[in-house]
């Protein structure tokens, strides 16, 4: 039953590339309810557009904010107080 509900909405929602869009769209105006809707049916039952609806979600606060990244997204380093040293002597020189 369930294969037969996600077949019959992946049927009768709109194609990917037109969900793609949609993604790009909602992140800037309010959509239609009836493009809402099926924008929401379609990524129930497409797990690749909402895995391209989470990444969009992921880039746009990494924009708005760069130190939101996270724990584990870049890997902690730290500088050895000898290079520290040179980087501020090469950036107060300029």
């Amino acid at each position: 039953m369930i294969r037969w509900m996600a077949g019959f909405i992946g049927r009768h929602t709109s194609p990917c590339q037109q969900v793609a869009q949609r993604l790009s769209d909602a992140m800037d105006r309010r959509l239609p309810l009836h493009q809402q809707l099926d924008l929401r049916l379609h990524l129930v039952v497409c797990a690749l557009c909402e895995r391209y609806r989470r990444h969009l979600e992921t880039l746009r606060r990494l924009m708005r904010d760069p130190r939101d990244v996270g724990e584990g997204w870049l890997p902690d380093v730290s500088l050895p107080p000898d290079v520290r040293e040179r980087l501020k002597r090469v950036l107060n020189s300029s």
